[in-house]
């Protein structure tokens, strides 16, 4: 008879909570326990030899590398639609994996073990042999056993030593005392793996060395698998980390160029473009149909376009920060060409190119523009902040309380002229100064992205100045303008390849992670943007960790 959840649970977790205490034989190497939580001290330490590093972390599974290790480990394949678990919260960079923000609390912790459940009836229902477990033919302690050899040391990224294995079969035959059946009996055994902390956690705690903590072979082929591909280590990767094969920088590099270079690669950038820029956020956009008709049909290519261009510039062209700012390169359908007044690509989905005063790279992309931008008109403000928080990393207070709307649309009145009039008192003035004019130099692109010159029988006037950046005040006169200002700044270069630090470390404070080497490199345009993602695993906080305080 099947036992509830609330019968067994309490047994599963007893063999889980087993793996935080100390255990008999061999040391199964470093994991997740109480006393390991990390040192609230200082995030980045700088130690005595000068390098930059961050303190050890428990870092929890998010929800895309819990489903990629799930459906990797257990051979479910690209059908199986998901653990179902709820999306993970975002940081104020925008992304997902922010360690601080992966806690579990009491509901956290429900979701986690009902997922667990769900993933073991799955792999009940399509059976233990799609991933490679040959025993399970007739359900019991022996295919428990196979199931602990063959699927633990993947499911949880170490090894599985003879006190864990005895203590996940105890657990097993305790369910079994319950008068639970064989193959229920092996279904908890599969819950009580999906509840190990060594599953949930990545684990970046290390081992002393020195002045510091050095990450083991098996957390670095972890850190590399799941930063570069989304996915737990191949047996293959694991197989090597454990001959100390990466513990060289150059060794490390070639690794992660490769995994970038797979499709789960290009979905791990994917992501993280997708995260920091937004543009994905058109395919829910409304737009007025009397000014914009047909909009809704044009959201997904919208989203598509931008998805190509950074996929040309991130990995085809192998271009630089400068690529994102100046490339007259975008890929349009038809109906995309239609709506920007382009010629028609050569293929469904092709690349164009944008005219001379268009090659604005990112910041002509519609996709952008229409996300930072009103349903019946452009939003200076929205664009401007756009730009100083993803471009400038600059963080802007909240608008007061008592702000008033946007200002409406009226004949014979330009946005330009409307923003500045109601942006104009005290209380407004501070921040409208920093972000009315970075928005202004985009006012050629209409709420949908489209090139204009003209706006209510006005010629349009996108000059501006960009202050409160950099050394000096900068002026422009067009869009492209600013653009180029912003491909040229050194400042900018620095804020993009901290936004690939901190996605990839999971730190909201891992801008000072990169080496001073490697920042120059993407400032100057020597490295690439594909180059220095991949660079970052020789940085010294890819291996190395700061002692407590």
């Amino acid at each position: 008879m099947r036992k509830p959840i609330l019968t067994i649970l309490p047994l599963v977790l007893a063999g889980c909570i087993g793996e935080l205490a100390p255990q008999p034989g061999p040391d199964p190497g470093p994991g997740p326990s109480p006393t390991d939580a990390p040192d609230p001290g200082p995030v980045v330490t700088t130690l005595p030899d000068g390098a930059m590093v961050g303190q050890r972390e428990l870092r929890r599974l998010t929800t895309r590398e819990y489903d990629a290790t799930v459906r990797d480990v257990f051979g479910l394949g690209a059908d199986w639609a998901g653990a179902a678990l709820p999306p993970d919260r975002s940081s104020v960079a925008g992304f997902d994996n922010d360690v601080a923000l992966l806690t579990v609390d009491d509901a956290r912790a429900e979701e986690l073990a009902a997922a667990a459940e769900r993933v073991a009836d799955t792999v009940m229902q399509r059976g233990l042999a799609t991933a490679g477990v040959t025993a399970c033919a007739t359900p019991g302690r022996t295919c428990v056993a196979a199931l602990l050899d063959t699927l633990a040391p993947r499911l949880l990224r170490r090894a599985l030593v003879a006190a864990d294995k005895e203590r996940y079969l105890a657990t097993y035959d305790r369910i079994i005392t319950l008068g639970a059946a064989p193959a229920d009996g092996v279904k908890w055994s599969l819950v009580a793996l999906l509840s190990s902390p060594y599953f949930l956690y990545r684990s970046e705690l290390g081992e002393p060395a020195g002045d510091a903590y050095q990450l083991t072979g098996e957390e670095i082929a972890t850190a590399l698998a799941y930063d570069f591909s989304g996915a737990p280590p191949s047996d293959d990767l694991m197989a090597r980390a454990r001959r100390g094969e990466l513990a060289e920088p150059t060794a490390r590099l070639t690794e992660a160029r490769r995994l970038l270079d797979s499709p789960r690669g290009h979905l791990v950038v994917e992501h993280f473009l997708e995260r920091w820029l937004n543009y994905a956020e058109v395919r829910t956009l409304a737009k007025d149909e009397r000014l914009v008709p047909g909009f809704s049909a044009l959201r997904a290519d919208l989203a598509e376009e931008t998805r190509r261009f950074l996929e040309h510039v991130f990995f085809t062209r192998k271009g630089g920060v400068a690529d994102l700012f100046t490339s007259a390169d975008t890929f349009v359908s038809p109906a995309l060409a239609t709506h920007y007044g382009l010629a028609a690509p050569a293929q469904p989905f092709g690349q164009v190119q944008r005219p001379a005063e268009q090659a604005l790279g990112l910041l002509a992309q519609g996709s952008i523009l229409s996300r930072f931008a009103l349903t019946d008109s452009t939003s200076p403000p929205q664009r401007g902040a756009f730009i100083r928080r993803r471009f400038m990393c600059q963080e802007l207070p909240p608008p007061p309380p008592n702000v008033g709307q946007a200002p409406v649309p009226s004949p014979g009145v330009t946005t330009r002229e409307r923003y500045q009039q109601v942006t104009a008192a005290p209380t407004c003035a501070g921040c409208h100064a920093l972000i009315n004019d970075v928005g202004f130099a985009l006012e050629n692109f209409d709420t949908a992205g489209r090139y204009r010159t003209t706006e209510e029988g006005k010629p349009i006037d996108a000059s501006g100045k960009i202050v409160g950046f950099g050394p000096a005040e900068l002026s422009f006169a067009t869009g492209r303008e600013l653009a180029q200002h912003l491909a040229a700044s050194p400042d900018v270069a620095r804020c993009v390849g901290s936004k690939m630090a901190v996605y990839t470390f999971g730190l909201a404070e891992a801008s000072a992670l990169p080496t001073t080497a490697q920042q120059t490199a993407l400032a100057s345009g020597a490295s690439s943007l594909y180059e220095f993602f991949a660079q970052l695993t020789t940085a010294p906080h890819f291996t190395r960790r700061a002692p407590p305080r």
